[in-house]
């Protein structure tokens, strides 16, 4: 008899078990865009988790902002490409722009910007994994009072690579907060970071983070930035700044991420899996079925 109620405490315990870790699955909806009517209709209607997908590049005849939502851009390799120009007002190609909003670039290019490539401002969020930004005028990246998380990146032909700032425009606690976590590589050695210094900027501090597993460190040397590799070999130098430089311990900072990033969340066929583990939903729901089964068998012997 104590066999059959270890057995049956051992059920019970797999049944709870199988409950409590099965995956969150969100309702993301995938969608596809050909041209600029049919991306800036999908942002505009998308919610949190939705994936967007370019079958082709795009060509867009005005900027692009997100604000409010977190939304994936998986360019499948191809472009955008800024069809504008002039430099008065926000020319950014993609901008999150508030606290909440998160734009997450995956295996795509953006080109050709009067101004900037993409911009993180006010609290929102730009994730840039597997992205080229190309001969945009003023630079790259605009972390403008906002967070840019660098998993793979590239700078090729832009004026600076990844600006710091914090415009006067912004009345909020939010600072400029750059995340390496991956790789990051430039064809230029000066500015790929560029610390603001002109009249319209208020940047007092900024924040630099870098994981645990990234390959490309960003550290503070006196009173510039520099970029480094695995073996702790500079890079990448930056300009001069007079702001406080504060520089932090990714994981000590972000404990729940347990080694975890964005990096590892997979999304695909309308569901996103819990970042936390990789393990099919099918696992949990049998090793559940199974217990019930026992729990079941047992009790009716009893």
């Amino acid at each position: 008899m104590k066999s059959k109620f270890y057995i049956k405490v051992l059920l019970i315990i797999l049944l709870a078990v199988s409950l409590i870790t099965i995956p969150n699955i969100s309702n993301a909806t995938e969608r596809t865009a050909n041209d600029e009517g049919a991306l800036t209709s999908a942002i505009a209607s998308a919610t949190d988790g939705d994936v967007i997908n370019l079958s082709q590049d795009i060509t867009i005849t005005a900027p692009i902002e997100v604000s409010g939502k977190s939304i994936t851009i998986n360019g499948n390799g191809h472009s955008i490409i800024a069809g504008y120009t002039g430099t008065s007002g926000d020319k950014t190609i993609l901008s999150a722009v508030s606290t909440g909003s998160v734009i997450k670039l995956k295996n795509i290019t953006l080109k050709n910007s009067p101004k900037y490539g993409v911009q993180a401002y006010d609290g929102g969020k730009v994730i840039l994994n597997q992205v080229t930004l190309s001969n945009n005028a003023y630079g790259g990246v605009l972390i403008n009072g906002g967070t840019a998380e660098i998993i793979n990146l590239s700078l090729i032909g832009n004026k600076t690579g990844i600006e710091i700032s914090k415009s006067k425009s912004i009345t909020s606690n939010n600072e400029p907060t750059l995340i390496m976590n991956g790789k990051l590589t430039s064809d230029a050695t000066d500015n790929v970071i560029y610390l603001a210094n002109d009249s319209n900027d208020n940047t007092t501090k900024f924040v630099i983070e870098n994981t645990d597993n990234t390959e490309n460190k960003i550290l503070a040397s006196g009173n510039k930035v520099v970029v480094t590799d695995v073996n702790n070999n500079i890079l990448y130098t930056s300009n001069e700044t007079t702001a406080q430089i504060d520089v932090e311990d990714y994981e000590e900072n972000h404990p729940e991420t347990e080694g975890n990033t964005e990096a590892n969340n997979t999304v695909g066929s309308n569901k996103v899996e819990n970042p936390h583990t990789g393990d099919s939903i099918l696992v949990y729901a049998v090793a559940g079925i199974i217990a019930i089964i026992g729990i079941a068998t047992l009790t009716k012997k009893k």
